[in-house]
């Protein structure tokens, strides 16, 4: 790995980050002052919130996920033109199509990174903040339906 890629992977790493945690906070604060009355007429403990929203972060990451990337992408460029580190690279030798190929590839991690949390994590984790709502918050029994037997057509048939 070059020095150059190290240097682009741990400045967008800190923004990415950053930003992410910023996001994160700001989603879940939002959405705790939404159901904070929901979840104090059902008199539930700091654990079982606490619980709902860890296992809901999941979700709530893959939503923002992308948005985050672009943004620290974005802010990592400006700096780098700001502080005219571009012309530099560029004065240096380094071909555009270098820094072109890092984002490409970085993205294509990012994306991998965002599929995992979307359907690996992010479902399950929502499935259970869904139950955690309609069971603790909601007082609703767990049921399952099931169908057997029934047949879908379409037309006239």
């Amino acid at each position: 790995m070059s020095l150059l890629t190290r240097y682009l992977i741990r400045n967008n790493l800190f923004l990415v980050l950053s930003i992410l945690l910023i996001g994160t906070g700001i989603y879940l604060l939002t959405d705790l002052f939404d159901r904070l009355d929901n979840f104090l007429d059902a008199n539930l403990g700091g654990f079982v919130i606490l619980w709902y929203y860890a296992v809901k972060t999941p979700l709530i990451v893959s939503q923002i996920l992308p948005a985050v990337f672009l943004i620290a992408t974005i802010g990592q460029f400006s700096l780098m033109t700001k502080s005219r580190e571009l012309t530099a690279l560029q004065a240096g030798g380094i071909k555009p199509f270098v820094v072109v190929r890092f984002i490409l590839l970085y993205g294509l991690v990012w994306a991998a990174v965002q599929l995992t949390f979307s359907q690996a994590l992010g479902v399950q984790g929502d499935r259970q903040a869904t139950q955690i709502w309609r069971e603790e918050v909601r007082g609703k029994e767990r049921s399952e339906v099931r169908l057997e037997g029934l047949w879908f057509t379409e037309g006239d048939e």
